[in-house]
């Protein structure tokens, strides 16, 4: 990515949240207003959240990664297998966080292209340190942010299937179908998945 483009560090909440994603993407394909999908969402109690603080964290989390894909890709999410949602739910948390997304390709995706098996943490403290140099919004963090942004990655990763609880890294054999709609529409999400070279449906 271009290391002038300043990366969003706010992402201290949840995993993936899939169900409570195609919860979301199906009312605002009804409504085709994320407000009124908050709203309807808040006053319902939908999350079955004890505290409104929480519940508009969650809300706010999941309306902000479900706006970084268009109306065929939430189509997509709803219909698609689980697998499929899971992918998808990792596209749109890459493209809301670039930070993320160059940690899944630079780090993750580079080591099972160079047959290295696993992802730890100080394969984060790496990755995090030579960010510091050129983006001043991750070196200002306090360490207990940072430790919490590298808990909540690796949640992502795992809840998605990337990797397991050991660090292990997965490799992922996406659907025709949600290949050929990268490929359409995007093909340069591709690359945050760590996919077998020999896996034909991606070339």
């Amino acid at each position: 990515m271009n290391s002038n483009e300043i990366y969003l560090m706010s992402f201290t909440t949840g995993g993936l949240f899939l169900q409570e994603s195609l919860l979301f993407a199906d009312l605002f394909l009804e409504t085709n207003d994320w407000l009124i999908v908050s709203k309807k969402v808040t006053e319902n109690n939908l999350l079955q959240s004890r505290m409104s603080s929480s519940a508009k964290r969650v809300s706010q989390e999941i309306v902000g990664r479900l706006k970084c894909l268009n109306e065929t890709e939430l189509n997509f999410l709803l219909k698609g297998s689980n697998l499929d949602q899971r992918l998808m739910l990792w596209v749109a948390v890459c493209r809301k966080y670039t930070f993320i997304r160059d940690f899944a390709i630079e780090v993750l995706c580079y080591k099972f292209k160079t047959y290295k098996t696993k992802i730890d943490k100080e394969d984060y403290e790496l990755f995090y340190s030579q960010k510091e140099d050129t983006h001043p919004e991750v070196e200002k963090l306090a360490p207990s942010t940072k430790d919490k942004l590298r808990s909540v990655m690796f949640k992502n990763m795992r809840d998605v299937g990337l990797i397991d609880k050991a660090g292990t890294i997965n490799a992922i054999l996406p659907t025709r179908e949600f290949i050929s709609l990268m490929r359409t529409k995007s093909p340069e999400d591709l690359m945050i998945f760590p996919i077998p070279e020999s896996f034909g449906g991606t070339r």
